[in-house]
Parts: C-alpha cells; structure tokens; sequence
C-alpha cells in the first residue's frame, strides 16, 4: 500500500525557502508590535502627523504579514501536493514586492528628512528622496513581472527591473546610514558626556541600517545566481526589518534618555511640562592654571532633549539637531568660582601645580 503512494520531488529548494522566509516575516511582526506598543505608550504627546505615519506603517506592515500568511495557506494546504500550483506564484504573493516597496519608501523618506535637518542640506536629501522613488516604481513593476510571468524559474525574465528595486533599496539604505553616520561623528566634541550620546546615536544607525542593507543585497544576489526560491529566505522579511529600524530609532528616546541618568559625575533631571521636553543635563568640571596666577575652572554641560511633542526627541529641533545635544562650556576663575566659600585667599604659589581633575560640586545639582 505504501509502495502505490506517489513521491514528490524535494520542495526544499521552492516551497521551503519560501515557508522560512514567511517564518522569518512572522517573527520580526512580532517585533513590530511590541516596538509600535512601546512608542505609542512612551510617546503619546508625539505630534498627530508622526503618530499616524507609525499607524500607517504598522498597517501596511500587518497587510503584508496577513498575505504571507495566505499564500502561504494556499501553497500547503489548499493545493497540498498540487506540483503545478507549487511552481507558479498567485495573487496573494505578487503583492509582496510592492508592499515591501511601499513601506520601505516611506521609511526611506523619513530618514531622508532626517538628513536634512542634520546636514541642512538638500543634495544628500534628494539623492536619497531619488533612490526611494527608484526603488518604488521598480517594486511595482517587479509585481507587474511576476503576474505576468508567474512561474518561479522564468522570474530571470524580467531580472532588470528586480535590480532597480533591490539595487537602489541597498544604495539608498547606504546613503542614509553614511550620512547619518558621518555627520554624527563630525559632531565630536571630546567630552565624555557628549560623545557617549553620539556614540549610541551611531551605533543605533548602523545597526539598523546594515540589516536592511545586508538583506536587501544578499536577495538581489540570490535571485541572479539561482533560479530556486532561496532569494525568497531575505526578501519575505525585508519589510518588517524597515517598519523595525523606523521604530527602533523612534523609541532609542528611551534609552537613551535612561543612559543620561546613570552617570558617575554630578547630574540633573528637568522636565517643561508645557513643551513636552526632558533634559538629561551631564555636568563636570575641570581646572587649569589660568592668567594672573589664578586657576581657571572649565564647566563643561551636556545636555539631550526628549521633545516629545515633535516626535522625535533630541533629534528634530533646529539648535540641537546635529547631534541630539546641546554643549555649554564656562571659563571662570577659581576666585570667582569660590566667592563667599572660604577660598578667596587660595595661596597663589600652588596654582601652578593644582592637577587636573573632574570634580562633582554645585549648589543647584542633585549629586548622583
């Protein structure tokens, strides 16, 4: 009896690739929920125009997830064993390249704008604004592509427009990350306080910013070499990997803003209320033998700002956009700093070899 079953050539290389990239999908939706959930709890003064742009985002993302999920259906379980339907693609599947191109274009906007606030500059802006809308048009003519071709191993045929999609995804995905990357750096400034925000501000960008690059790259790669489904394992993701880099980047306002409070120098904590803005503040002070024989103290301040009515905490207002913090550096003399404390009458023959060290003192700071 079991001799008279038929025998179905390997689906490893079709029919499985495609069950572990819609896997893939599944889990990284998951991620968006929770990353969504998080922003809309933690952000709820957000400007109405961010927080229905995340909405949008969340829905486009939750169609793309429900049709993965229903040509997935369909392939296993309404045509089990049906080899000829396994082979060619159906409607619920020619919709995921555009899908991917929508949600990936719209993030690839935001990003843009926030190049521009950054570089104040509209070159870089519109070269990534140009990629995205390249990388649009050409998702929906992929989609076009496989409606007309339809069977998976004569998806080479229209190869040149998945190139365009793909190849401007992964360009634009680079412009976007080497320029925030770049412009952050240059905002160094060589105190603690400050460059340990930047610090994280980058790493953040390029997290994000590699994944969907890496995957975008690595599909492109598949789909010319292979005529299998195995390009389907990075593509099938590639949606829910931007709605997670849009939203990771909005909530890094959590993070961030915690990091400012734990500090080994002296600190503060403000809010404004009216605004919708916190300020992490870092302070510390360091002496140096000044002119007339009298130590000067350098203040150095680092402050970030969630301002969360913009949306976008210390990234979006004009004065501290560039690095998502504000720097303020005092010179005062050590008599100055000292006046009414008992110190005016510092001997000055030991100005000279006062060290240079960081000290926490302030009669306004919460001493951490």
């Amino acid at each position: 009896m079991a001799d008279m079953m038929p025998k179905f050539p390997s689906m490893d290389l079709s029919l499985g690739c495609m069950y572990i990239g819609v896997m893939l999908n599944v889990w990284l939706y998951g991620f968006s929920i929770v990353q969504a959930y998080i922003y809309y709890v933690n952000f709820k003064t957000d400007k109405p125009v961010m927080r229905y742009f995340v909405l949008f985002l969340v829905l486009a993302d939750t169609l793309n997830a429900i049709l993965d999920q229903v040509f997935m259906y369909q392939y296993l379980v309404s045509n089990f064993g049906n080899l000829t339907y396994a082979s060619k693609s159906n409607a619920a599947f020619a919709a995921d390249p555009v899908m991917t191109g929508i949600i990936a274009f719209s993030t690839q906007l935001f990003f843009a704008w926030r190049v521009y606030k950054l570089m104040h500059s509209k070159i870089m802006p519109a070269l990534i604004a140009v990629g995205a809308t390249i990388s649009l048009l050409s998702a929906i003519g992929t989609t076009i592509g496989v409606e007309i071709v339809l069977e998976f191993q004569k998806f080479q045929k229209f190869q040149e427009v998945v190139i365009l999609w793909l190849g401007f995804a992964a360009l634009t995905d680079v412009l976007i990350t080497g320029s925030l990357v770049f412009t952050l750096n240059k905002s160094r400034t060589g105190f603690a306080a400050t460059d340990d925000v930047i610090t994280k501000l980058i790493r953040m960008t390029l997290q994000t910013g590699a994944l969907t690059t890496m995957f975008a790259t690595v599909d492109l790669i598949l789909f010319l070499a292979s005529t299998t489904t195995l390009h389907l394992v990075f593509n099938l993701p590639l949606a829910k990997l931007y709605v997670n880099s849009l939203l990771s980047t909005l909530n890094a306002r959590v993070t961030i803003g915690a990091g400012a409070q734990q500090y080994t120098m002296e600190g503060s904590l403000s809010d404004n209320a009216r605004r919708g803005v916190s300020t992490h503040t870092k302070r510390s002070n360091v002496f140096r033998p000044g002119n007339n024989k009298q130590p000067t103290i350098i203040r150095t301040q680092a402050s970030h700002h969630d301002d969360v009515e913009n949306g976008l905490g210390g990234f979006n207002s004009q004065d501290n956009f560039e690095t998502g913090i504000h720097i303020k550096t005092i010179e005062e003399t050590f008599e100055e700093r000292h006046e009414g404390d008992g110190l005016r009458n510092y001997p000055s023959s030991h100005n000279d070899s006062l060290p240079v060290l960081e000290k926490s003192r302030g009669a306004d700071d919460d001493s951490l």
